[in-house]
């Protein structure tokens, strides 16, 4: 996902749609957060709704096993406050909108000082994750 305008051009309407339904698509503002060869992260914003926005590459077959994934895991987690809202999503587009949450990325704040702290609390958010995730019993070596 190199060049965004054969992007944009192929799914800005759709993501327009999802983010403010029954507005124009020429309001989307968009920002790219991140960028790798399975997705593209954006920061969507159309008539004061701002969303993250994350758009896997239908060109890339492990990038389709990671949209299944992340979009099941916020479908099941959604209401239970420990994800971002979901918002929609696109089979066909490949594509998830969730609220967006302002804020101060770990990478910004962990320091020597805090970092016992901050690794707590990922650890009991870890904790009350996996208390609400599905179980599915699996089979497999880290490989495959």
């Amino acid at each position: 996902m190199k060049d965004l305008v054969p992007f944009i051009e192929r799914h800005g309407a759709a993501l327009a749609e999802a983010i403010a339904p029954g507005e124009a698509a020429e309001d989307l503002s968009l920002a790219v957060l991140r960028r790798s060869d399975r997705a593209l992260t954006l920061r969507a914003e159309a008539l004061g709704r701002v969303r993250l926005v994350k758009c896997f590459n239908d060109e890339n077959t492990a990038a389709g096993f990671s949209y299944l994934a992340e979009r099941d895991a916020l479908r099941a987690l959604t209401l239970s406050g420990l994800t971002p809202a979901l918002v929609a999503f696109s089979n066909e587009h490949r594509f998830i909108a969730a609220d967006f949450i302002v804020g101060d990325t770990l990478r910004e704040v962990i320091t020597p000082e805090v970092l016992e702290t901050v690794a707590r609390g990922i650890g009991q958010w870890l904790g009350r994750y996996c208390r609400r995730a599905p179980i599915r019993q699996a089979s497999a070596s880290w490989f495959s």
